[in-house]
């Protein structure tokens, strides 16, 4: 059984605000929800290569110095444990978003904000951490 690593992107800004992708309504998992650019890292695929690559890819915007700031595994029978390896680099005001099919629509929210907007409960985990423990003011 191959067992996923996910590769996703926080990108903020000078202004304290963070990148969501809403997931397309077509999509297989979590139709309509907010997510971070990334995914599954391919075999034999560098994990920074690839988070570098889900995020041209999904969101149009080339990352040039992610950092690995959360990393979480956890059983999910009958699939293993998979990996989520979340990278965060700091980017200049608002980037323009190029999205690709898989995403419908972009914001660039206040990070306060951004954890009451995710559904998800891995992204909340995953923002209140990086808040509560000021990590992203080092970038």
């Amino acid at each position: 059984m191959n067992v996923p690593t996910i590769a996703k992107a926080v990108l903020v800004n000078e202004h304290g605000e963070v990148l969501l992708l809403r997931r397309s309504q077509t999509d297989t998992r979590r139709p309509g929800q907010w997510d971070f650019p990334g995914g599954n890292v391919d075999a034999d695929e560098d994990i920074r290569a690839a988070v570098i690559r889900e995020t041209a890819e999904e969101a149009g915007i080339d990352l040039k110095h992610p950092v690995v700031v959360y990393g979480y595994s956890e059983p999910r029978l009958p699939w293993g444990f998979p990996t989520w390896i979340v990278f965060a680099e700091k980017v200049s005001g608002q980037p323009a978003v190029r999205l690709s099919e898989e995403h419908d629509q972009s914001t660039w929210m206040p990070l306060a904000d951004a954890v009451e907007a995710f559904e998800y409960p891995l992204h909340r985990q995953t923002l209140s951490y990086l808040l509560d423990n000021k990590i992203l003011d080092a970038l």
